[in-house]
């Protein structure tokens, strides 16, 4: 008889190991193409401090944005607040819920909000036309926590884009598992983001940013290592990593590196701060010349 888990975690990793070889000639020609970029922003201050590898991580409302698999093991109400100032004075937010039910199933939603403030624009020489730009995301995830090794997730999202007058408009979904392996501590993940629709705007429509994500993470005494290898269908394949190092039980310092980040050497950092049932993150990710993001995020447990 065919052993189930097994056959849904070999064929998770079949698919990244098929898609790893098939990327690796790819270039980048089709960079920036899709539609929907925002969606690619890393969205909360722990994952971003890690350097983005957070597929095989659970127990974190932020998990709605990157593996819905991973809130499978939440076992209170969990809300998060986040503010990122990204490049250039484009501001980025995300609010994410989760709340646990019966039987190991949790219920999520998070929203994504970014707004580009004014941008100066013109009709012609004389003519100053400014205006500006927003993209918003409206997400609703369930998970379930199928027997002590195995989690699964799935996500749908409504996606609006706007600039200037012209707007777009379309739906996504994100499906992911978590599998906690037979070595202590090693946890494994897959999960495939932005399934969906072409967001059109006006006469020209693109596929959203469809990318395939699989990862690891390893929990040792006071530590966690994670790393995640991401398939994108508008860039060429991308190394996550990261490390969380708890300092004292209230206190975590947080390293990262993400390869598609070639202007400041890719590196990013952290830290985090929890006391009586509050969470407060904050991480800095640095793009050379061009700027600095920082993300401050707000959790709460009741």
């Amino acid at each position: 008889m065919i052993n189930t888990k097994k056959l849904l975690v070999g064929a998770c990793i079949m698919a990244i190991t098929v898609g790893v070889t098939l990327n690796a000639e790819a270039t980048n020609s089709k960079a920036g193409t899709r539609g929907g970029q925002f969606l690619k922003i890393d969205v909360g201050a722990r994952p971003a401090a890690l350097g983005g590898a957070f597929a095989a991580v659970d127990g974190d409302v932020n998990s709605i944005c990157w593996n819905p698999a991973g809130l499978g093991s939440i076992k209170q109400q969990t809300a998060t607040f986040m503010h990122n100032e990204w490049l250039k004075g484009v501001k980025y937010e995300f609010v994410g819920y989760a709340k646990p039910l019966s039987n190991g199933r949790v219920i999520s939603g998070g929203i994504t909000c970014l707004g580009s403030g004014n941008i100066e624009g013109w009709k012609d020489k004389d003519t100053r036309d400014d205006f500006s730009a927003g993209d918003i995301a409206v997400t609703m995830g369930y998970s379930r926590k199928m027997n002590e090794q195995m989690l699964v997730g799935a996500n749908a999202r409504i996606i609006h884009q706007r600039i200037k007058d012209s707007t777009a408009a379309g739906v996504a979904v994100d499906m992911g598992i978590l599998y906690q392996t037979k070595v202590k501590g090693l946890m494994i993940g897959a999960v495939l983001r932005n399934l969906g629709t072409r967001m059109k705007f006006e006469n020209e429509a693109n596929s959203l940013p469809l990318e395939i994500k699989g990862g690891m993470s390893v929990s040792l005494p006071k530590m966690l290592c994670v790393l995640d290898v991401t398939i994108p269908t508008d860039n060429n394949l991308r190394i996550n990593t990261g490390v969380e190092y708890q300092l004292i039980p209230q206190l975590a310092l947080r390293a990262g590196y993400s390869s598609n980040n070639d202007l400041d050497h890719g590196l990013s950092a952290g830290i985090g701060f929890n006391t009586k049932g509050l969470q407060f993150d904050y991480a800095l990710v640095p793009y050379g010349d061009v700027d600095n993001t920082h993300r401050v995020s707000v959790g709460k447990r009741f």
